[in-house]
């Protein structure tokens, strides 16, 4: 005797929901929506350019020069290795 058990039409979108939305909400639990970034471990993150701020507003430019104190947090800016 064989039993074709087949989901109902209903379950099967219930489960690829469940299988699906996790891992795109809530990955990254250090992900900060007002800003839209990702924060590391020691609360740095990488702009859009590729370029690390460090938490004290050093960045470490795409020159690969570590500028200190050069990120203004108020205006969101920061000065490079070249100016």
């Amino acid at each position: 005797m064989r039993s074709n058990w087949v989901f109902p039409s209903v379950l099967t979108p219930v489960l690829v929901l469940i299988l699906l939305v996790p891992p795109v909400f809530g990955a990254s639990p250090s992900y900060d929506p007002v800003t839209g970034r990702d924060y590391d471990t020691f609360g740095g993150f990488f702009d859009a350019y590729g370029q690390y701020v460090d938490p004290n507003g050093g960045v470490m430019d795409r020159y690969g020069e570590y500028v200190p104190n050069s990120y203004s947090d108020s205006c969101d800016t920061y000065y490079d290795s070249q100016g």
